[in-house]
């Protein structure tokens, strides 16, 4: 079973990003024309996002049980991401047992919201989340008595999924520090909402086709930051260009190098949304742009990252003007690609554009 059956709805996802944009739109407005680390900010989003699509869970910012799960999602995701020598060598952790207890003692404190959320889950046949898919499979294949999943098993699935909103708050947050040093990009973006929305609405997943830029303007995000793949084992001895794979080997994309290849992209280094918009005005994705992966096992969560970057900048950027601190450094595209979490935290300054429409 691919839980990948249990995100397909658009209608769903699109009214719950929507929701949860205004929200942020309304806490931003409170500390807006001040120098802010943005970051708790989206990732407060983003984890009321997953949880609402994935478990039909949503939390209160001032939840304070809430918050510290969402501060340890990411002080694991700052761990992860780090490219310590233990990710490619694991024999390594006799000599970082320390910091791997604390790993485990973080994920015990997840795992208690992980439980209690499905405790008190309530199922909705007429709007299934990935809860529901989760139990119904359970329950069918246990009468038959050969389910290989365990309740456990899920319990870990969903925390794993739920983790995603950490990896989609870091890429947001570089979207945001990356348009506020490119004042032209941001003046297209804000262009494009306008013309689609007639300043009377907020943006939504069915303008898409009509807003180009801006999604293209999402992949150069993705292909920029360059997150790393999710390692992947051979399930075969194969051979890719002349090199021999043995079975069972770790297989890695290093999708920086594929991203920043000046023999695939022109001037790499430069932050560009056209080079994903052909010359009919359309979006054009190229073979060699692979964010997610490719084959059966790419990125469960990718339709929604794609939506939440597209939703996200289109309506941030149609309320805010959106810049950097004074004297704060602007992004360096030789230093960006393929470090995942920024060096120094981003700050960001936003003041509160003049519309008046109806958000509803």
């Amino acid at each position: 079973m691919h839980p990948k059956i249990a995100l397909s709805d658009g209608k769903r996802m699109n009214d719950i990003i929507m929701f949860e944009l205004q929200e942020l739109v309304t806490r931003l407005s409170k500390v807006q024309n001040h120098s802010v680390e943005s970051r708790l900010f989206l990732n407060i989003t983003t984890a009321n996002i997953f949880y609402q699509y994935i478990c039909s869970k949503r939390f209160s910012e001032t939840d304070s049980t809430f918050l510290k799960t969402v501060q340890i999602y990411d002080a694991v995701f700052r761990e992860l991401f780090q490219g310590y020598a233990i990710d490619f060598m694991p024999w390594m952790k006799l000599f970082t047992e320390r910091k791997l207890r604390v790993l485990k003692e973080q994920a015990k404190e997840v795992s208690k919201v992980t439980e209690a959320v499905l405790r008190e889950h309530t199922s909705n046949p007429d709007s299934p989340d990935l809860i529901d898919i989760y139990t119904n499979y359970l329950k069918e294949n246990e009468a038959e008595g050969k389910s290989p999943l365990t309740e456990e098993d899920v319990e870990v699935i969903i925390e794993d999924l739920i983790g995603g909103h950490s990896v989609l708050g870091n890429l947001w947050l570089w979207g945001l520090y990356l348009l506020a040093a490119n004042p032209e990009v941001c003046k297209n973006i804000r262009e494009e909402v306008a013309r689609v929305t007639c300043g009377m609405r907020a943006p939504t997943m069915e303008d898409r086709k009509q807003m180009p830029y801006t999604e293209a303007t999402t992949f150069e995000l993705l292909r920029v930051v360059s997150s790393p793949i999710i390692p992947h084992v051979a399930t075969t001895d194969t051979s890719i260009s002349g090199y021999e794979v043995q079975k069972d080997t770790m297989v890695m994309f290093n999708t920086n190098d594929i991203n920043m290849d000046p023999q695939l992209w022109h001037e790499p280094r430069k932050f560009n949304p056209m080079r994903f918009v052909n010359s009919q005005g359309n979006v054009f994705k190229p073979d060699h742009f692979i964010p997610f992966g490719m084959g059966k096992r790419t990125c469960l969560g990718d339709g929604l990252v794609k939506a939440t970057l597209f939703l996200g900048l289109s309506t941030l950027l149609q309320n805010f003007e959106i810049s950097l601190p004074q004297g704060f450094a602007e992004p360096d595209m030789y230093g960006i690609p393929g470090i995942v979490v920024p060096r120094e935290e981003i700050r960001l300054v936003f003041r509160r554009l003049d519309i008046a429409i109806n958000m509803a």
